[in-house]
């Protein structure tokens, strides 16, 4: 029997369970249409998406893998983003931002790139969080984020680490006995 969908199992699934999220207004000022994936850096977006960079840094689209969001031009819609999970290093995209979005020095480069490549970069006023209806996070909630994050540190210094000893291995001179050596004796 042939189905036409996925069967993931009873009850609703949360997509991003845990991660932070930002709601920005975001207008399209160009004259085509433009479609972001929903992984794509939100930071690093066409040029002529105006909204707050800053505020999408390290997030992408809170919408199921795979889908998109498209802006008409002229278009303006609100868009919820939430923060990258994993080692939460981004390369590529835009060449914006080329490292960890928790380092600082890799932010402030990038903010220098997009303001000199002429990316459309509209910064929000601040509001007070009274009355604007959004959930406040009590500190006993940010505990187990703070947890993972300390884990996620961890890891990317095991990597780094690995990275770094095959780096010198590769980088060791080989022994004249080798079969390189040897190779390069015959032709010269």
């Amino acid at each position: 029997m042939a189905h036409d969908g996925y069967m993931f199992g009873r009850g609703p699934i949360e997509l991003n369970a845990g991660q932070r999220r930002q709601a920005l207004t975001v207008h399209n000022t160009g004259d085509r249409a433009v479609q972001i994936g929903s992984h794509f850096h939100f930071f690093e977006v066409n040029r002529a998406l105006g909204f707050d960079r800053e505020k999408a840094f390290g997030m992408r689209l809170d919408i199921p893998a795979g889908t998109a969001v498209r802006f008409e031009a002229g278009d303006t819609k609100e868009v919820r983003l939430v923060e990258y999970g994993g080692g939460m290093r981004i390369v590529g995209f835009g060449g914006l931002l080329d490292g960890s979005i928790r380092s600082s020095a890799a932010k402030k480069r990038a903010l220098t790139r997009m303001r000199e490549r002429g990316y459309l970069d509209e910064p929000e006023p601040e509001k007070s969080r009274a009355g604007t209806g959004r959930h406040v996070a009590k500190s006993s909630e940010r505990k187990p984020t703070e947890r993972k994050s300390a884990a996620r540190k961890t890891t990317a210094r095991r990597t780094t680490a690995r990275k770094t000893t095959r780096t010198a291995a590769k980088s060791a001179p080989r022994r004249a006995g080798s079969r390189a050596a040897a190779s390069r004796s015959r032709k010269g």
